[in-house]
């Protein structure tokens, strides 16, 4: 098999031109007929006084790697061999290396090809059945050597929706141990990449089925213990919901760190069953601050992901419940510091709120029980059946999500505009700090009383429009 290289290996300089090969994601991505960005080559029978004599210059400080003055990343051909713990505990030999010793040293046979300067397929691990067959296969045992390769394994099913092989699933459980000491800054940098895709709920479920989740993230794997046992959530587990949220909020937004925060939306229920009994508590801010923060640190969490699940966590409920609410309650959602402080971060919320909703199953019987994953994948690939009926009970998925969006920003707009004018007369009284403070406190609650019951006024004459015309066509 060929394929036309001929304006990569331009890039490469004639003198190692027949012993440069292109390994990698760019191989994989070409077979798949994807357009890859970053593109990876391999040196071989080359040494670091030839790479530099070339103008490459050397950028790995462990590993034999070069750039060239456009960027391109050249490597020589390498065995690893794991002497140490971390992602740098290894002893690199580049002595008479080998394509074959350097692609058997790679995570899995979709990532173990390369081609020639001729367009020539290099496969000796049988990468491309693998990729034909939608197989993901470590390439060998070197793959335990790095744990993180769990991580990647999951990253691409979710990327590429393929299987796993089992020999592979078993060798990642074998990780275990190794899996609990990854260093925090590796896992989260491969879940930003998995929350990057549309399927990313694939990468949890990998790790869930190769039992690895609770290794890695044990806070999500104790998601998968507990169960609603509620007729108003017919998921099964807090994690089957979970899971069924973040899959809609892919459907409703890119941004990463909305995505994670519908995942973790009920983050604190695992901390308000185990210490209460119930899922009452899980609103509460202590059990909320404590679960993020556990989990935050874990994975070394950055500061706009961290804010993002605490205000989902915090505010999601209430944001249901909209059109029930007092003005003193919003007013006092809206000043507190964990709540939204701009129009960005309230369409964040929305988008958890919404994803909260869409990702329920209820029941209408007063006999129920929890549906097994087989019946969910079943109902949720479904399109637009109204319902479904299991062992005599009926089932249904929420169709349209309850969140007021318009009432919360309407609401959210007048809330943050300027009271400038208002206050420098007022304070022109000569009036105290507190004095103040109440006197915007009041004109804000005013302003929300106002669109609240203009809201109010607007639902009411739509119904009584509604009867009318209903009465007319009797």
């Amino acid at each position: 098999m060929k394929f036309s290289v001929h304006n990569e290996f331009n890039l490469v300089p004639v003198e190692l031109k027949n012993k440069t090969y292109i390994v990698g994601g760019f191989v994989r991505d070409l077979i798949l007929g994807k357009k890859s960005n970053d593109i990876d080559f391999v040196v071989c029978d080359s040494s670091h006084e030839e790479m530099i004599s070339l103008g490459f210059k050397k950028v790995g400080k462990d590993f034999p790697v070069y750039l060239d003055k456009y960027g391109n990343e050249f490597a020589l051909a390498r065995t690893e061999r794991k002497s140490s713990k971390g992602y740098n505990g290894f002893e690199v030999s580049i002595d008479n290396v080998s394509l074959e010793e350097d692609l058997l040293r790679r995570d899995i046979t979709i990532n173990s090809m390369a081609i020639d300067c001729n367009g020539n397929l290099i496969d000796p691990y049988d990468g491309f059945l693998d990729l034909k067959y939608g197989v993901i296969r470590h390439t060998s045992l070197n793959f335990a050597e790095d744990p993180v390769r769990v991580l990647r394994v999951a990253r691409f099913r979710a990327r590429y929706n393929f299987i796993v092989s089992n020999e592979t699933r078993e060798l990642m459980y074998s990780l275990k141990e190794e899996l609990k000491e990854l260093e925090p800054n590796r896992v989260f940098k491969e879940l930003e990449k998995a929350l990057s895709l549309d399927n990313v709920h694939l990468f949890f479920e990998e790790l869930k089925e190769s039992k690895t989740l609770e290794f890695i993230f044990p806070d999500i794997g104790l998601m998968t213990k507990i169960e609603h046992n509620s007729k108003y959530h017919c998921e099964g587990s807090v994690y089957n919901h979970s899971i069924l949220a973040l899959r809609e909020a892919c459907k409703l937004t890119d941004l990463k760190e909305v995505r994670l925060a519908a995942f973790l939306h009920d983050i604190a229920k695992v901390d308000s069953f185990v210490k209460y009994g119930d899922f009452k508590s899980h609103y509460k801010k202590d059990l909320i601050y404590e679960a993020v923060n556990c989990f935050a640190k874990k994975i070394a969490l950055p500061k706009l992901y961290k804010k993002m699940i605490i205000m989902g966590a915090l505010y999601h409920h209430k944001i249901h419940d909209l059109e029930t609410l007092k003005a003193k309650t919003i007013l006092k959602m809206f000043n507190e510091k964990s709540f939204a402080q701009n129009i960005e971060e309230l369409n964040g919320l929305i988008t958890i709120a919404k994803s909260d909703d869409l990702g329920r199953v209820v029941s209408n019987y007063s006999y129920y029980r929890s549906l097994n994953q087989e019946e969910l994948e079943g109902i949720f690939n479904s399109g637009s059946l109204p319902s479904f009926l299991f062992d005599g009970c009926s089932f249904s998925k929420i169709e349209k999500s309850t969140v007021n969006e318009k009432l919360l920003k309407s609401l959210f707009i007048e809330y943050k505009k300027p009271v400038k004018e208002e206050v420098a007369e007022f304070k022109a009284n000569n009036h105290t700090k507190k004095s103040i403070s109440d006197f915007v406190y009041e004109l804000k609650l005013k302003k929300l009383k106002g669109v609240l019951n203009g809201f109010k006024n607007k639902k009411e004459s739509k119904w009584k429009n509604n009867r009318e015309h209903f009465k007319r066509n009797q």
